[in-house]
C-alpha cells in the first residue's frame, strides 16, 4: 500500500515483514525468502521491479517516498519473520526514503508479536493473538514516528467509538475479507475537525474470524488516535481453503486473489478495496454511512 500509493500515503509502521515485491507472486518464495530470509532477498531485483511498475503506471512514482516516515520493528527471538528479511526491508527503504527518516528498533526481547505496554501474550511468546505484553509502546512510537510529536495517550475511557461496517461494499465475497471491518473514530473527528487517517493492517491468524476484535481494540492505536484527531481503519482479512487458498487468513502479499503480476500495486483487489475504505472516510468523517 505504501510503495503503491506513495503519493497519498505519508508513512508506514513495518511489524515483522519483508521488502516490497518480495514473494514475486509465488507462496514458496514467500514462505522462505520473505519469512526465513533463505534465500536472501533480492533488493536489487525488488527495486528494478519497482521501477518496471512505475514506468508501467501501476504504482505512484517512488520518488515520493523520499520524504515519507518509516518506522520498522523486528523482535529479538521473532522465528517467523527473521531479522535478516528485516535487514532486507531496511536495504529497500534507504534506496528511496531520507535515511532520517527511518527508524528501525530491534532491540526489545519479542517473539513474533505486536508489542504494547501491558496487554496480550508474554512478550517472548509467538500465539494467538500475537500481540504482546513487552512494555514497549510499539502503537504509540511507531505513530510518532509518522506523524510526529503527538498529545499523550488517553489511557481512560475513549470518547469515540468502534464502529463495525460491511466490506462487501468495497469487494466482492470469496476474495478473502469478510463482511465484518472496523473504524476508530474519536468524537473530535465524528464532529468534523480536520483529522487525518492511520490504516492499521493486521497479520496473518490475527483478523476477526480468529481473534475477534482483540486487534481493533487491544493494541493500543486507538489510545493515541482518541487525544490526536486520529481515525484508525481496521480493514479485515480471512481464511479461505479452495479458491483463493488463504488458510492463515493473511493480506494478499504472495498473488493468491488475482494474477501474480499484480496483486501487489494498483491492479491489487484487496488493495483496491482498501483505497475506496479510504476515500469514503475522506469524504464523510462522521463514518455515517459506512
Amino acid at each position: 500500500m505504501h510503495v503503491t500509493w506513495s503519493s497519498i500515503i505519508a508513512g508506514t509502521a513495518v511489524f515483522a515483514g519483508g521488502p516490497y515485491n518480495c514473494a514475486e507472486g509465488l507462496l514458496a518464495t514467500a514462505e522462505t525468502t520473505c519469512m526465513e530470509g533463505f534465500p536472501l532477498p533480492d533488493v536489487a531485483l525488488y527495486i528494478a521491479n519497482t521501477q518496471a511498475k512505475y514506468s508501467n503506471g501501476h504504482i505512484d512514482n517512488p520518488a515520493n517516498l523520499r520524504d515519507a516516515k518509516v518506522y520498522m520493528y523486528s523482535g529479538r527471538i521473532d522465528e517467523t519473520v527473521h531479522r535478516t528479511v528485516m535487514d532486507h526491508l531496511l536495504k529497500y527503504y534507504q534506496n528511496y526514503v531520507n535515511l532520517t527518516n527511518i527508524q528501525y528498533e530491534t532491540t526489545i526481547n519479542s517473539g513474533h508479536t505486536l508489542p504494547t505496554l501491558n496487554w496480550g501474550a508474554p512478550c517472548y511468546d509467538t500465539q494467538s493473538p500475537y500481540i504482546g505484553k513487552c512494555n514497549y509502546d510499539g502503537a504509540g512510537i511507531s505513530l510518532q514516528q509518522i506523524f510526529g510529536k503527538l498529545n499523550p495517550a488517553n489511557r481512560g475511557t475513549l470518547s469515540g467509538n468502534v464502529i463495525e461496517f460491511n466490506q462487501r461494499e468495497f469487494i466482492n465475497p470469496g476474495l478473502s475479507m469478510p463482511e465484518q471491518g472496523f473504524v476508530y473514530v474519536p468524537a473530535s473527528c465524528a464532529k468534523n475537525e480536520s483529522c487525518r487517517l492511520f490504516v492499521a493492517l493486521h497479520g496473518c491468524e490475527q483478523g476477526f474470524g480468529d481473534v475477534g476484535t482483540d486487534f481493533v481494540v487491544h493494541t493500543g492505536f486507538n489510545e493515541w488516535a482518541d487525544t490526536n484527531n486520529i481515525i484508525v481503519l481496521y480493514p479485515q482479512a480471512a481464511r479461505s481453503q479452495l479458491i483463493p487458498f488463504n488458510p492463515m487468513g493473511c493480506w494478499n502479499w504472495w498473488g493468491y486473489n488475482n494474477n501474480p503480476l499484480g496483486y501487489d500495486d494498483k491492479r491489487g483487489i484487496q488493495a483496491q478495496a482498501i483505497l475506496a475504505m479510504m476515500g469514503r472516510i475522506a469524504q464523510n468523517v462522521s463514518t455515517a454511512d459506512l
